[in-house]
Order: structure tokens, then C-alpha cells, then sequence
């Protein structure tokens, strides 16, 4: 099976990448960029910048894959700015679904986390 992951250089998008991996699967894994940790950790997968929000970037993306999990958010150093980790987290899922029906995925699973920021 292949995975298709957006995300993958978080702290839970590089656990499911790695937890696919281990259990024989292809796996195709995107984040913004890439820490040097997660190239390693996920060094048998395909690493692919991609960045949820540059919709031209989507729109020549062409990735094929059994699932997408879509587990791109908003980290801690963008929810400091309540602003941009609402558009990452609900534009990018957007531009991810929109993704996913025009490319036909069969399988899909989205996960959405946000925290805010409250300023004192």
C-alpha cells in the first residue's frame, strides 16, 4: 500500500510515517521542509516539500497513492500568530480535500489539531 502524508515533519506526522514504514508500506512524506531527524528517521520514504497553502504547487501535484492523511496543522511557533495557524490548519485542509477529490484518492483520512494562542 502506498501513504501518502502531509505533514510528515511533525511529531505526529513522522510517528505514522514511521509506523507505516515499519510495517512494509510505501510511503510518500510532505512537510514545508524538512528537519534533519525526520530525514532520518524517515530515510525509506519518499520526502517531498510541499506546502498545503501554495495552491499552484497542488494544482501541478501529481501524486498517487492508496490513502492520504492529511495531519498538516498548525505547530507551536505558527499558533503564536492565531492568524496564520488558522489558515494553515483550515485553508491547508481545504486545499488537501479539494486535492483529494480532483486526484479521485479512494482513502482519506484528516485529522485537525489547533491550538491558540491566548495572549495576556
Amino acid at each position: 500500500m502506498i501513504v501518502l502524508i502531509t505533514g510528515a515533519n511533525g511529531f505526529i506526522g513522522s510517528h505514522i510515517a514511521n509506523h507505516f514504514l515499519l510495517a512494509g508500506h510505501t510511503v510518500v512524506a510532505t512537510s514545508k521542509q524538512f528537519h534533519e531527524s525526520t530525514r532520518t528517521l524517515l530515510k525509506d520514504a519518499k520526502l517531498v516539500e510541499l506546502d498545503v497553502l501554495n495552491t499552484d504547487q497542488l494544482q501541478n501535484l501529481t501524486l498517487q497513492a492508496d490513502v492520504l492523511i492529511h495531519v498538516a496543522t498548525a505547530n507551536d511557533v505558527i499558533s503564536k500568530s492565531n492568524i496564520k495557524g488558522i489558515e494553515l490548519s483550515a485553508i491547508g485542509t481545504k486545499n488537501m480535500l479539494d486535492f483529494a477529490v480532483k486526484t479521485k484518492f479512494p482513502n482519506a483520512l484528516f485529522f485537525q489539531l489547533y491550538r491558540f494562542m491566548v495572549q495576556n
